[in-house]
């Protein structure tokens, strides 16, 4: 359920440590109920939260097609499908560490007490489920014939006026306060009360996004993706080498930088030496976005992998092995057979 569930909210929410935040603070503590170690359950929901960049329509993706060296090669819209297919290619592995991790591990049966029938947990929770209902509509009205027939009838161009990065956030925080309208603070002292309790988490996550861009614009301004793009560019190695190195470039860079900021730094070089090589754009920005959906899986971690083993109170350090050997290093494969043709995307 915690990797369904990060895969889920992947495909809504798009980013990571809000994902690890939200699945973390339900599924760490029913694994630690079941006797999974916390080091095993912070890096299963650290390692899951890397769905949200490779699930449409995520910040990393409009940046690296948004950007003055891909936007050329590739429209937004011929890129949706590719990348849920490597999603769902990443997913698929997802679920397989999540065996072996329990297989592994001397996790029991949860105990009867805890445990809800199917029924009963769809009737207290199904309301929650409009979240994917509703974060539709922008896409809907932003693509397909849809967006021809809005474009037409009011003769401006829906899919350039309405910005899905903004109004899939609005959507949901709309639906978000209508769902649990109940649970909102009641008087101003009560608000004032949650804001101050909030205050110093949002800081942390603060802090580390600006300094996620900072680190980029450092790495811009060093003329770090023109020396790459020479560089990778005036090397004549076989495909599968080039992936390989590309993604292991992509990667390092994402461990101390958000994955945003990594397609911001070296996401569009990466992109762009592929498809000279002669990869499909739309293949090459998919296995780009899986290098970089590697923020928490390498060490020292971003945001995500923090955030987990605070839930789990465990120190990050005993989940960094794990992650690197059972996330980062196998969607460094993933995003090497995409590149080179053998998953289909």
């Amino acid at each position: 359920m915690s990797t369904v569930a990060s895969a889920g909210l992947g495909g809504v929410v798009h980013n990571q440590a809000a994902i690890a935040a939200t699945v973390g603070s339900v599924t760490i503590p029913w694994m630690e109920k079941s006797k999974l170690d916390k080091a095993s359950a912070a890096t299963l929901v650290a390692g899951n939260a890397g769905m949200g960049i490779t699930f449409p329509f995520s910040a990393s993706m409009f940046v690296l097609v948004g950007s003055a060296t891909v936007g050329p090669l590739l429209d937004v819209d011929d890129l949706v499908l590719p990348l849920l297919v490597g999603g769902l290619w990443c997913f698929l592995h997802r679920l397989v560490v999540t065996w072996w991790l329990v297989r592994k591990s001397g996790m029991t049966t949860l105990d009867r007490s805890h445990r809800l029938a199917v029924a009963v947990a769809f009737k207290q929770g199904a309301a929650t489920l409009l979240l994917f209902a509703v974060v539709a509509i922008p896409l809907v009205i932003t693509s397909g014939g849809m967006a021809l027939a809005l474009s037409d009838w009011t003769g401006v161009d829906v899919a350039e006026s309405v910005s899905v990065i903004i109004w899939i956030p609005v959507v949901l925080i709309i639906t978000g306060a209508l769902l649990g309208r109940r649970r909102l603070p009641g008087s101003l002292r009560a608000w004032w009360a949650l804001l101050r309790q909030s205050a110093p988490r949002f800081g942390v996550v603060g802090v580390t996004v600006v300094f996620a861009f900072a680190g980029a614009n450092a790495l811009a301004a060093t003329g770090l993706p023109q020396q790459m793009t020479a560089l990778l560019n005036g090397l004549n190695l076989p495909l599968w080498l080039l992936a390989i190195l590309i993604g292991v470039i992509v990667i390092a860079v994402a461990a101390p930088l958000s994955a945003t900021a990594t397609m911001a730094a070296v996401g569009t070089v990466g992109v762009a030496t592929l498809v000279a090589a002669g990869v499909p754009a739309t293949t090459a920005a998919v296995a780009v976005l899986v290098f970089s959906s590697c923020e928490a899986a390498v060490p020292p971690g971003g945001a995500p992998l923090y955030v987990a083993c605070g839930i789990a109170d465990v120190d990050p350090v005993k989940t960094f092995g794990r992650l690197l050997t059972h996330y980062a290093l196998p969607l460094l494969g993933i995003g090497v057979l995409i590149t080179v043709g053998v998953l289909p995307v």
